[in-house]
């Protein structure tokens, strides 16, 4: 990095450079750094109590949908799990996912990419906005570990 310490560079400018649109950028750089998003962990009585529908499945690919034929239409990203075996909630073999545009080359911090091939245990609650889809909107909805045993339990549990 060329500068270590930002603070003693604060001074140099005059303050009419900070406050025009080129200063108030010079300041963004030097100063944010590098920003990411972090996540609370969440407990797996945490996650089985607040998912709709846990199951274990393997994530195939994706897909974009047009809401309109119009050139300003909203596209939507769907993932699509193969289901193997549901856990909790409505017994299904396939599960629609809304997720970010994986191919785009402006990535967030706080999005979540899966990769096809990737099986395990994913707990989903609905999404709110389209209906029969699901969300996995936090790092530890899915996981890949062999905890299904554990799961179980806290099910009966419930």
């Amino acid at each position: 990095m060329l500068f270590n310490n930002t603070k003693q560079w604060f001074f140099i400018l005059p303050l009419s450079a900070w406050i025009s649109p080129t200063g108030l950028l010079i300041t963004l750089c030097l100063v944010s750094g590098n920003v990411q998003a972090m996540w609370v962990g969440l407990s797996q009585a945490e996650l089985v109590e607040n998912s709709e529908l846990i199951v274990k499945a393997t994530y195939i690919g994706e897909s974009s949908v047009s809401l309109s034929s119009n050139a300003d239409a909203k596209t939507i990203n769907f993932g699509v799990l193969k289901v193997s075996e549901v856990l909790k909630g409505d017994a299904v073999s396939v599960v629609l996912l809304r997720v970010p545009d994986s191919k785009s080359m402006l990535k967030r911090s706080d999005e979540i990419f899966f990769k096809p091939g990737q099986t395990g245990l994913w707990f989903l609650h609905r999404d709110k906005t389209y209906e029969g889809v699901y969300l996995a909107d936090h790092p530890n909805r899915f996981s890949n570990k062999e905890n299904t045993e554990k799961v179980r339990k806290l099910l009966k549990n419930q």
